[in-house]
């Protein structure tokens, strides 16, 4: 057993990726005990029956990786989402192994060794479920899960002003528009620089701990 992980993986790169993926599962209420996570699953979704189907695919060649990826939740929702990205340098393994804490003065533009997001495309389709989603984190019989979904697109907003990077304002922007009506929405990001995809999910994971905090 490896004592120190992080230190034997300092110099491990990813020279090349090149994967597909396709998850088809079904799952079936009266498969799982009572007491198991899943019925309370089962009930919260309002169904006896759930289907999941996840697809994707990798390709990292040189300097760029390319990813594509589709989930769809059977008639609840559906997401798919597509990303250009680039590395400069060789791409290392540690920062997505999770083995190492960001660095509080991680640059959002730092692409030595790790993979920046060039652009990023992402639509997404919802069919009730962020409805239940809704109800499920404010049971107050006196306001909808529109009023609920609307409250949270409010707090993406002020949110969205407090960015300095036009990448994540127009993203939180384009959200906070969409849960005002959440059908279906298509958003395409160029990025002007390259942003670092640890860094950038470091941000967006912040500020959702921040709408928890603001919970309506």
């Amino acid at each position: 057993i490896i004592k120190n992980d992080a230190e034997a993986l300092k110099n491990a790169y990813i020279k090349s990726n090149n994967t597909d993926l396709k998850v088809d599962i079904d799952f079936k209420e009266k498969s799982y005990p009572k007491d198991q996570f899943m019925q309370r699953l089962f009930k919260f979704v309002g169904k006896d029956s759930l289907n999941l189907l996840i697809t994707s695919t990798h390709e990292l060649k040189g300097s760029s990786y390319n990813t594509n990826l589709q989930i769809s939740g059977g008639d609840l929702a559906s997401i798919n989402a597509s990303s250009k990205a680039t590395i400069d340098g060789n791409l290392k393994v540690l920062p997505y192994l999770d083995m190492t804490a960001a660095s509080d003065n991680e640059g959002l533009y730092d692409c030595k060794d790790q993979l920046c997001i060039n652009d990023l495309n992402v639509s997404f389709s919802n069919s009730g479920l962020l409805e239940k989603v809704a109800r499920y984190t404010n049971n107050d019989p006196n306001t909808t899960p529109s009023q609920i979904l609307g409250s949270y697109g409010a707090l993406l907003q002020l949110f969205a002003v407090q960015q300095d990077d036009k990448f994540l304002q127009k993203g939180l922007s384009s959200l906070s528009m969409f849960l005002q009506n959440p059908k279906n929405i298509s958003i395409t990001l160029d990025a002007k620089k390259p942003m670092n995809q640890n860094a950038l999910l470091a941000m967006l994971v912040s500020d959702a701990k921040n709408m928890k905090k603001h919970n309506p």
